[in-house]
């Protein structure tokens, strides 16, 4: 999983716990001091710049939701592969020789 980004966070990108359930993100300002806070397991928590908290004197760690993308792959022969964009550009760069499949589309996490 990706590290606690703050300035991610702040821009709205999703933030998980250990076990990938989104957790929301928000601020309070009280006289002008920013404070952190999340809503887990239906409590409401501060959390530090490096998304560290802790529940019942227990720490735990935030992570960066990590985003998917379909990316296409070409598959050759003794385990070769190469994987694009777009599934135009896949076919384009795909080669008769000694391959098995074209434009494979897959899921990965960036």
């Amino acid at each position: 999983m990706k590290k606690f980004d703050l300035e991610a966070a702040l821009r709205g990108e999703p933030v998980c716990d250990a076990d990938r359930c989104y957790v929301p993100l928000f601020t309070c300002t009280n006289k002008n001091i920013k404070t952190l806070l999340i809503r887990i397991n239906g409590q409401i928590k501060e959390i530090d710049h490096y998304g560290n908290y802790a529940i019942n004197g227990v720490a735990y760690q935030l992570y960066m939701d990590p985003q998917k993308k379909t990316v296409f792959v070409n598959l050759y022969e003794k385990g070769r592969c190469y994987w694009y964009e777009s599934e135009e550009i896949a076919k384009l760069n795909s080669s008769q020789d000694y391959r098995i499949a074209s434009s494979v589309p897959v899921e990965i996490e960036v």
